[in-house]
């Protein structure tokens, strides 16, 4: 096939190559890799912000969906289904289209309804560092509003390890604390640097290198990630493909070490990292947990299973979210239409069409009064009300009012706000630090 979108016919099982609007083609149409990132198409380019490394996951839990009809496929034949709104799995709503904002992301549907907005992760500081990006430069900055360093028409990832990613005319390095180039740009894709590895891309397949850029795991998976308690997720053939029953997955994933052997054997059709020494795997599209020896502890049978945090699990069966112990019981019951994950021995869940928080026993800490809130991230919790944010604390007690139009969780004691069209990072007090 030759590179372009294709739509997948019902009635005849067969793809076709389709010509797309001009005003579909202008815009970055949003895309998913078989490793779970997002990304778009733009003028036959393919870009994939690298930092988001479970979008995909998070959105499709939000009601976003990935394509079973719909695909781009690239010079090397790879195929890249859209993420698309879906009322149901052959019946289009629309296409979902990617627009790059100071600071954030939105995805719009062809008329400019806003689906979903979400933070760069570089607004947020890592090692004392945080990466500004004003559609111009990306210019870099420490805790106390010095400036760094700067960069033109580049893309940066964030600090990890002391070392962030850099990508170069379509080929990706790193740069240290100081923005000074340690591993040259050579590489088609990376990673982040974790417990001293980083995956890198050449070609079609990833391998890891040391921090001094040497390569200690050869080149060999279509899929690897971080290491996390000495294992790394990896998958030798993971890729999407067409079926005659529409866009499938194939492939499987394991663990190996940081010698490259696998010490869980790639049988899994998805799997997350280990937290609290258990993974979430997916066999025959069943979810359920393993420990680090590769032992079932909760059998496979939901719809949909979320990393281990703080000792629970979220899971989702018959479109309800509940959360599980380590034991594979069942906190409370499933009751809540949306969650997400423990944060802080919190977690936040939509019960009745509002947002409250629960605690690790299932009780509610928070009732569900809110219809727009984050997770507790040091101490405080964003929340939305009326299009303005603020921050309550575990008491529920506002500690900065709901006055700004936008404003980041807070991370290394530092948030970033926006007023209008100025940008600036405050303290847990509210307290303005430095503009940007």
């Amino acid at each position: 096939m030759s590179f372009g979108f294709y739509k997948f016919s019902i009635n005849c099982n067969k793809y076709n190559k389709i010509d797309l609007p001009i005003t579909y083609l202008s815009k970055s149409i949003v895309i998913a890799d078989a490793s779970g990132r997002w990304g778009y198409v733009n003028e036959n380019n393919i870009f994939f912000p690298v930092q988001y490394e479970r979008s995909v996951d998070l959105l499709v839990e939000w009601d976003i969906k990935v394509s079973t009809i719909y695909a781009y496929i690239n010079e090397d034949g790879i195929v890249f289904p859209l993420i698309v709104c879906e009322s149901n799995e052959y019946e289009i709503i629309s296409f979902l289209f990617a627009e790059r904002l100071i600071g954030c992301w939105k995805f719009n549907t062809i008329d400019g309804e806003m689906i979903s907005h979400f933070h760069n992760v570089q607004n947020y500081f890592h090692e004392k560092r945080v990466l500004i990006d004003d559609l111009t430069n990306i210019k870099c900055f420490n805790n106390k509003g010095d400036f760094i360093f700067s960069y033109k028409n580049v893309e940066l990832g964030h600090y990890s390890q002391a070392y962030a990613s850099i990508n170069i005319n379509k080929k990706c390095g790193f740069v240290d604390l100081d923005g000074k180039i340690i591993i040259e740009p050579q590489f088609d894709s990376v990673w982040n640097f974790h417990e001293g590895l980083a995956s890198v891309k050449i070609g079609k397949k990833w391998g890891y290198i040391d921090s001094l850029g040497k390569l200690v795991i050869d080149y060999q998976f279509n899929d690897a990630r971080d290491f996390k308690n000495g294992l790394a997720r990896v998958s030798c053939d993971i890729q999407y493909v067409f079926t005659e029953h529409g866009i499938s997955k194939v492939g499987n994933y394991g663990f190996i070490n940081h010698f490259g052997d696998f010490v869980i054997s790639p049988k899994f059709k998805s799997v997350s990292d280990f937290h609290n020494d258990i993974s979430a795997i997916c066999i025959d599209d069943k979810w359920g947990y393993i420990n680090k020896l590769g032992k079932v502890l909760v059998t496979p049978k939901y719809n949909q299973a979320m990393p281990f945090s703080n000792s629970r699990g979220c899971v989702k069966l018959n479109n309800l979210y509940g959360f599980l112990d380590t034991n594979g019981i069942i906190i409370d019951s499933m009751k809540y239409s949306k969650a997400f994950d423990y944060d802080e021995t919190t977690a936040a869940v939509q019960f009745e069409g509002k947002w409250g928080f629960i605690s690790l026993d299932g009780n509610w800490l928070i009732p569900p009064i809110y219809e727009d809130i984050s997770s507790f991230k040091e101490g405080l919790a964003r929340i939305g009300i009326n299009g303005k944010y603020g921050f309550i604390n575990k008491y529920n007690e506002w500690i900065i009012t709901p006055y700004l139009d936008d404003v980041t969780s807070f991370k290394e004691g530092l948030a970033q706000v926006r007023i209008g069209s100025d940008y600036y990072y405050i303290n847990k007090n509210g307290d303005k630090e430095f503009s940007i």
